[in-house]
């Protein structure tokens, strides 16, 4: 294994549906304190944040900065105003890392 591919390996993200808000209608996620967790053994660059509207169809993609040391949670509320129509509340989220790691959590209707 070369470093890259070992980095890759290391990095591991957890996500908490109970901290994330979905609302319809608004078109927004708030991803509230303790939402994220990085409990891998490397700092992870979060890079952007798929979101997929699962009674549509439709999905959108958006950019961010976000930074997480090993163990460390979410130590912020952010909302992000959703490229899509969100209709049900119904949501897959996707995270995606700078390394090209992909942690998904779905989320019940509102």
């Amino acid at each position: 294994l070369n470093r890259q591919d070992w980095e890759r390996m290391q990095e591991r993200v957890e996500l908490n549906s109970t901290c994330i808000v979905v609302i319809p209608g608004h078109d927004t996620v708030t991803f509230e304190e303790e939402s994220i967790q990085n409990i891998g053994t490397i700092k992870v660059h979060i890079i952007r944040v798929w979101i997929i509207d699962m009674h549509s169809g439709n999905r959108g993609f958006v950019s961010v900065d976000w930074y997480l040391d090993p163990a460390e949670y979410f130590s912020s509320s952010q909302v992000l105003h959703a490229p899509i129509d969100i209709t049900s509340g119904e949501v897959v989220l996707k995270i995606v890392t700078e390394r090209g790691n992909i942690f998904s959590v779905g989320l019940p209707p509102m």
